[in-house]
């Protein structure tokens, strides 16, 4: 890199006066310096794949700490999202390219939700059971999803995954065994929620 040059017949130092050039010496040396530490430092790299791999069907990202859980049930940390989001997929996802504004699209999603108005019995605060509005919404998944090969499954072939796989995905979180991290954002909103995750409780009491 070329900060600048000078050209001129008389030396430049010689010209100047005792304290200038002491100056300007220090300010040369230490340009000198900056010069020669940034031309060392284009050899660096920030680079995290392994010599031969960048071409390499394989992601590397650092964390700044081991995962604790990959449970998407109650994995909560950054580190643990990083390959929970590669590993869960979800209804939607980003488009890659369109990101000014953001996109969504279909992932696991075979069609956009279905939203519909109704009327729900919910019990308040007093224990009395009393009509408010709501919203239902329906969802459905590709017919192509498929688990991934794992011995818990005959002859360790994933089978189809289902509508009924994901309502157990959300009982799951309503039991407080799990300690999901985001259960209080659903026991106002979903329905039964809250008196289905009191059933755990009742049961461990007896």
């Amino acid at each position: 890199m070329r900060l600048f040059a000078i050209a001129r017949n008389t030396p430049f130092f010689a010209t100047m006066p005792n304290a200038r050039r002491s100056f300007l010496s220090a300010f040369a040396a230490g340009t000198a310096c900056l010069v020669t530490l940034g031309l060392a430092g284009t050899g660096c790299s920030n680079n995290p794949y392994p010599p031969g791999e960048a071409e390499s069907n394989t992601l590397y990202r650092v964390l700044t700490d081991d995962p604790k859980s990959l449970d998407p049930a109650f994995s909560y940390t950054v580190d643990e999202a990083y390959v929970c989001d590669l590993v869960y997929p979800s209804f939607y996802k980003y488009h890659y390219l369109k990101r000014e504004p953001f996109e969504l699209e279909l992932n696991i999603g075979a069609a956009e939700p279905l939203r519909e108005k109704v009327t729900v019995s919910v019990k308040g605060a007093d224990g009395k059971m009393k009509q408010v509005a709501g919203e239902r919404y329906t969802f459905k998944l590709r017919p192509d999803l498929k688990f991934q090969d794992d011995p818990c499954f005959p002859g360790g072939k994933g089978r189809q995954a289902t509508a009924a796989d994901i309502v157990y995905s959300f009982k799951r979180m309503a039991d407080p065994k799990v300690q999901c991290p985001v259960a209080p954002f659903f026991a106002d909103k979903v329905v039964g929620w809250e008196e289905y995750s009191k059933g755990f409780e009742a049961a461990k009491s007896d």
